[in-house]
């Protein structure tokens, strides 16, 4: 999805990103630890966009990992 946005990320910042966002530290991140980062008082159509985004990176699963986020992104 930030790719499709124009943002592209290094490997590094990748990292840090998924270092944000797991809060578990497993190795991936779940779509819990997705909503709880991206919390705040979420309006519906706020909440329609962090669906469409956790849909788009990981095809409807519940967790990803580094690698497989990476794998979505050119960070060239």
């Amino acid at each position: 999805m930030l790719a499709g946005l124009g943002v592209f990320l290094s490997t590094q910042e990748l990292r840090t990103l998924n270092n944000h966002f797991d809060h578990n530290k497993d190795g991936c991140v779940s779509y819990d630890e997705f909503i709880q980062t991206m919390r705040t008082d979420m309006s519906d159509a706020r909440l329609a966009v962090v669906k469409r985004a956790w849909s788009e990176v990981t095809n409807g699963a519940d967790s990803f990992s580094i690698d497989e986020l990476k794998a979505c992104y050119r960070a060239d």
